[in-house]
């Protein structure tokens, strides 16, 4: 009988880490537009996108919010550019050429995405599509590529989770229905929590805590 051979890693560890800082450049990103927005911001009535707008809904500049929303965007670009280069330079990692393109999709995304969707929606779309979606299928595509060395609990709740989350967004999305802005909340909120959770989950994963501990000792 021939031996099993362990099948190769998601992800190594720089990748893993660059990944947990995607997601928090932009819940940052987006914490400090909303601070700076000239007007306020309802997390059920309004999109992100407003954020990145020249103009707020009543009329005002928008300039410092439109600021931080690009360089939050841009940010996540080059590191997902950086997530696509670690890939191809990694021939040890499982789906290395799918996901090095993808993680350039989402680079696109990101960049595309700043520009603002009060001068052109279509525009903006094309680039916030592409950036959610990345996010979505790498987090789904990490779960199945880490199911037999996770707990069965983990790997089904976290499932369960994504896709009750992102999939109802998307169908309010494309059919412009009235709930989709509060449902772009809970997309944003499912694929952040469980995009973390995936890519902390294996073995070779960066460990937020170890951050926190390095800290700690060069006091």
């Amino acid at each position: 009988m021939k031996p099993t051979s362990t099948p190769s890693p998601p992800y190594d560890r720089e990748i893993s880490a660059l990944f947990f800082l995607v997601s928090l450049v932009f819940f940052v990103t987006v914490i400090l537009a909303i601070l700076f927005l000239g007007e306020p911001f309802s997390m059920w009535q309004h999109p992100f996108s407003d954020l990145g707008n020249t103009v707020t809904r009543q009329g005002r500049p928008n300039m410092p919010s439109r600021l931080i929303f690009c360089a939050g965007m841009l940010v996540d670009g080059y590191i997902m550019r950086r997530i696509s280069a670690c890939y191809a330079q990694n021939p040890d990692l499982r789906h290395r050429t799918v996901k090095r393109w993808l993680a350039l999709l989402g680079a696109l995304g990101s960049v595309v995405s700043t520009y603002p969707s009060d001068v052109s929606n279509l525009i903006h779309s094309l680039g916030t599509g592409p950036a959610v979606g990345v996010i979505y299928l790498f987090t789904t595509l990490f779960h199945l590529e880490l199911r037999p060395q996770t707990r069965p609990s983990f790997f089904y709740a976290d499932l369960i989770i994504l896709q009750a989350t992102v999939l109802p967004y998307a169908v309010a999305f494309f059919l412009n229905l009235p709930p989709k802005q509060s449902l772009q909340k809970l997309c944003i909120l499912g694929l952040g929590f469980t995009l973390q959770r995936v890519v902390t989950a294996a073995e070779e994963s960066f460990r937020p805590r170890e951050v926190l501990r390095l800290s700690g000792e060069s006091r």
